[in-house]
């Protein structure tokens, strides 16, 4: 869907603009990025989940696994070859979505060390699964 693909890059946009991306972005940019464009955002987004971490040499091995340590749903859905065409019109919509969500965590884990706690319900692991 086109209006939820330019959401995400709004969302994206405005993140890496106020957390100091350092690399040249742009909506255009966005729109069909480089496997170097995307692994840039990839590592930034990354590191702010994980400061520690070092990539290696194989990134469209990495980033799968990644996912699935981050529990993303879709993690199972990325290939490395949506990985090596990155800026293609089948490969770039779900790697958007994934880079949205991504956000999406690192503001969640954000506003919980601010003291900004999300109200969680005091309900045990068991029931909230069983609900």
């Amino acid at each position: 869907d086109k209006s939820y693909q330019a959401e995400c890059i709004k969302s994206l946009l405005e993140f890496l603009i106020r957390a100091g991306y350092s690399y040249p972005i742009s909506p255009k940019i966005l729109n069909a990025p480089s496997g170097k464009d995307f692994q840039q955002i990839f590592k930034f987004l990354y590191g702010h989940l994980d400061p520690t971490f070092e990539f290696g040499k194989k990134f469209e091995e990495e980033v799968p696994t990644l996912m699935r340590g981050l529990r993303y749903p879709f993690a199972s859905e990325i290939s490395k070859s949506q990985l090596q065409a990155v800026g293609s019109t089948h490969a770039w919509p779900p790697l958007l979505a994934m880079l949205k969500w991504m956000v999406e965590l690192i503001e969640c884990c954000e506003g919980s060390s601010n003291g900004n706690n999300m109200m969680i319900p005091d309900v045990p692991v068991d029931d909230a699964l069983a609900a």
